[in-house]
């Protein structure tokens, strides 16, 4: 199994290597190397957080057995600085599984937000044609709404007309009546003269 650093400077450059994808945009195929390199540093996290608790575990004895050295006066001052640079070494180890841990967990959480951006503008693309398709139904309603009232307008111009002569009409009609009850009521007048006349004769 490689080393904690030589993974760690392997997943750096793989990182900078992306750098230039990550920059292209937001499409399908990033979106599968995304969620394939995602599951690849999962499992290599796995791994090296296995391999930090055997290290902490490990300085754990050391430090330990450093203890009992120093405790019980120990004067292999070799053996003491030579646990001294294991437990150095493995700190150093410790951290960098640590730092390489938090980047995988950075990265992940890149591709997460990479698909969560290819989602919103997915969504956004999808309202911007519905309030298109919104908008263009409107504009034909309103051309049918003004259709319908210049329509509207139309009958009611002609109502008015048709009223306007219905109105003469009856006006004319009125008039004509009462000239034919006028001359109704003269011919009365004339008739009843005449049976008078016949009367006295």
């Amino acid at each position: 199994m490689n080393s904690p650093r030589a993974i760690f400077l392997c997943f750096a450059e793989s990182v900078l290597a992306d750098d230039d994808v990550a920059n292209g945009g937001v499409d399908d195929q990033y979106s599968e190397e995304s969620a394939t390199k995602i599951e690849v540093l999962q499992r290599e996290r796995n791994e090296l957080v296995n391999e930090n608790a055997t290290r902490k575990e490990e300085i754990k004895k050391l430090t330990a057995e450093l203890d009992i050295l120093r405790r019980d006066g120990a004067t292999n001052s070799e053996k003491i600085e030579e646990l001294q640079r294991e437990v150095a070494q493995s700190r150093e180890v410790v951290k960098a599984v640590e730092i390489t841990a938090r980047a995988a967990d950075l990265d992940t959480h890149v591709g997460d937000l990479m698909s969560e951006m290819a989602a919103a503008e997915e969504a956004r693309v999808d309202l911007v044609e519905s309030l298109e398709k919104e908008l263009t139904s409107l504009k034909k309603d309103e051309v049918r709404i003004r259709d319908l009232e210049r329509k509207i307008g139309v009958l009611e111009t002609e109502e008015i007309e048709k009223r306007n002569k219905r109105i003469r009409f009856e006006e004319e009609m009125r008039d004509k009546v009462d000239e034919k009850e006028e001359e109704i009521n003269g011919f009365k007048q004339k008739l009843l003269k005449f049976d008078t006349r016949c009367i006295k004769l």
